[in-house]
């Protein structure tokens, strides 16, 4: 009987002690649960912000792309129907005479400043398949001398074969261009068929260069 007062203590003293532990870990779990939350809340926000920064940067990306494909459309449209050029493709002779030769010349000169005035050109190509020239913002050369590969083609096989299966305006997708043996380069070509001629097939085709990177 005399060991009941003694039990009873320390049973007090655990009781004590139990209250304090889980007054305790109720003060240490509160800041753990407010910091929780605002940690999990915190990332919430973060992810919400950058989706929304991204999906703006898309839209972004989607106008530029959007007006490019523009641009580009327009610029085929005009040279499709500029009588210079057509009278180039259907007069040319084999080899050119001199003033078709200065001619040549002064188109590059009009390419060029189009590839000037938009930096996302790589080049233009006006494609003449009488006399098989090609008229770049850069130089004349003739088709048989491949003088550029798309894909392991020469250019004159690639241009034949892409301009017999269209009738309109068409863009391809190129992972391989080497020009004159440079370094091989990935680009988009927008390809258009001139008007027809009269023998109501293409007299050539338009062929604007723009480079997947940018």
């Amino acid at each position: 009987m005399r060991g009941w007062p003694s039990l009873s203590k320390r049973e007090a003293k655990q009781s004590v002690f139990v209250k304090f532990a889980l007054s305790y870990l109720l003060i240490l779990f509160i800041p753990i649960a407010i910091g929780a939350y605002q940690y999990y809340r915190t990332q919430e926000v973060l992810v919400e912000d950058a989706t929304d920064l991204n999906l703006e940067v898309l839209r972004m990306s989607q106008d530029i792309v959007d007006r490019l494909l523009l641009e580009t459309d327009d610029l085929v449209s005009a040279l499709s129907v500029d009588n210079e050029i057509i009278n180039l493709t259907q007069t040319a002779g084999i080899p050119p005479t001199p003033e078709q030769m200065y001619n040549f010349s002064l188109l590059r000169t009009s390419l060029n400043r189009y590839v000037i005035a938009n930096k996302l050109f790589r080049d233009i190509y006006i494609v003449m398949d009488n006399s098989r020239w090609v008229v770049t913002t850069r130089t004349t050369f003739d088709l048989a001398d491949n003088y550029m590969r798309i894909d392991g083609q020469p250019f004159q096989s690639w241009i034949d074969n892409a301009v017999r299966h269209i009738d309109q305006k068409q863009f391809f997708n190129l992972n391989d261009v080497s020009f004159g043996g440079d370094a091989s380069e990935k680009l988009i070509a927008y390809v258009d068929p001139l008007p027809t001629g009269f023998q109501s097939k293409a007299q050539g085709s338009i062929i604007v260069f723009i480079n997947q990177n940018d």
